[in-house]
């Protein structure tokens, strides 16, 4: 879902959500917490319980394969603000908690919602570039 600023789109998040029927089956996350609370979701780092600091492997709790056993959509805001890397680890959670390994995402259809207006991430690579913005060697 690709916005511009000024548009209704948590109003369209939330109405998808509940065109879902469930609070169960769609999840709403966002990298930065403004962002995730302004989305009546969490950040990414809360939704999926990694901890920034901690050096340990990461290990999916019982009440984590729980919680994401009903998860049929994940709606990820303000995608321009994640590099690279929070894509890959949200894919690796999924796939793990889920015990799907195969499947992208766990099976899990992923929304990335984003104002491509917007600055893109001030370290690391963006989630996302146009054709217009790759270097030539990519192409």
């Amino acid at each position: 879902m690709i916005t511009s600023a000024g548009t209704k789109v948590i109003t369209a998040l939330q109405g998808l959500a509940i065109a879902w029927h469930s609070s169960e089956s769609v999840a709403t996350a966002a990298h930065q917490g403004v962002a995730a609370q302004a989305a009546n979701g969490h950040t990414v780092h809360k939704l999926f319980g990694w901890n920034v600091y901690s050096r340990r492997k990461w290990v999916p709790t019982k009440e984590q394969k729980e919680r994401f056993a009903q998860l049929k959509l994940l709606i990820l805001d303000e995608i321009l603000t994640c590099d690279v890397s929070i894509l890959g680890k949200v894919d690796a959670s999924l796939r793990r908690i889920l015990n799907r390994l195969t499947d992208l995402c766990g099976g899990v259809h992923v929304l990335l919602v984003g104002d491509w207006l917007q600055q893109l991430p001030v370290a690391s690579q963006p989630a996302y570039l146009t054709p217009d913005e790759l270097p030539q060697s990519e192409l």
